[in-house]
């Protein structure tokens, strides 16, 4: 089974669910909090490692508590990460309202761009580099090297910035959210833009599309929406890595993504499957 390389955003999120919304007064009583680990790559690489996957990481965090907080929990959790080591490691704040969405304030910290060392032999080492568009100098170099060697490469298109653009039009595989997609114009217009790579959507409630076929979300109630497009990104590189084809990696993280977002937390290739066969 092929490693996953997840490069790009890691931070701390803050998650508190309140019991009503939007706000009454200048106190809404919190029915839950947690610290999980947050950011596209870092969730992504959590959701490889939870389905039983290898999973590797290239990210950032600081020089701070909150950095050695992210180091220790991606280990407990079966990460390797590798970090460049700047001043603040981001940090998030995450409200979860009744109905499971999720409302992000995020603190950016204070980062530098240059890679870690050892960066290269985690490209080399990768069956599948997946990407999001936080750290572009890096999935740049990630991406080129992988692409010397022939290697897939997935792309977490979140939006339709110029940084973004570029690193997808290097990617073999795209994968937008709904927000890029309606920015850039729909599916088609995703297709004609990166005319070399495979092209999905993941649309929330609505499922996941690509040109010439769509798969329902799971009729679940949900509970946390928070890093759901990461977890779905995470999952269809695990399933690309395994052999799958893409519309069968795209069934995979349907419905990783949507147990995902029923039960707060990943679920095992085992639960997956049982719930894929009936």
């Amino acid at each position: 089974m092929g490693r996953v390389l997840a490069v790009g955003w890691a931070c701390v999120d803050l998650r508190f669910h309140v019991a009503t919304w939007p706000p009454e007064g200048s106190r809404t009583p919190v029915t839950a909090y947690r610290e999980a680990v947050g950011g596209p790559a870092a969730v992504a690489s959590l959701a490889v490692a939870r389905l039983g996957g290898e999973a590797a990481l290239l990210s950032r965090r600081g020089e701070d508590p909150w950095g050695g907080w992210l180091v220790a929990e991606l280990a407990a959790l079966g990460v390797r990460a590798r970090f460049a080591v700047g001043e603040k490691t981001p940090v998030s704040a995450v409200v979860v309202v009744p109905d499971g969405e999720r409302y992000i304030f995020p603190y950016r910290g204070q980062l530098g761009t240059a890679l870690p060392e050892g960066w290269s032999e985690e490209v080399d080492g990768a069956a599948v580099v997946l990407a999001d568009a936080r750290w572009p100098e890096a999935a740049e170099e990630a991406f080129v090297r992988a692409r010397q060697a022939g290697k897939p490469r997935v792309m977490d298109l979140d939006s339709a910035a110029a940084d973004a653009l570029h690193l997808a039009r290097l990617a073999t595989h795209v994968v937008a959210s709904e927000e890029a997609e309606r920015a850039l114009g729909g599916l088609e217009a995703l297709e004609a833009l990166f005319p070399g790579a495979f092209v999905a959507v993941t649309r929330g409630a609505r499922g996941v599309a690509w040109p010439g076929g769509h798969v329902e979300a799971l009729p679940l109630e949900p509970k946390d929406t928070t890093g759901a497009g990461d977890v779905f990104h995470g999952a269809f590189a695990w399933a690309l890595a395994r052999g799958w084809g893409e519309v069968g990696a795209l069934r995979v993280a349907n419905a990783v993504a949507g147990l995902y977002v029923a039960r707060g937390q990943v679920p095992s290739w085992t639960e997956v499957e049982r719930w894929m066969h009936g």
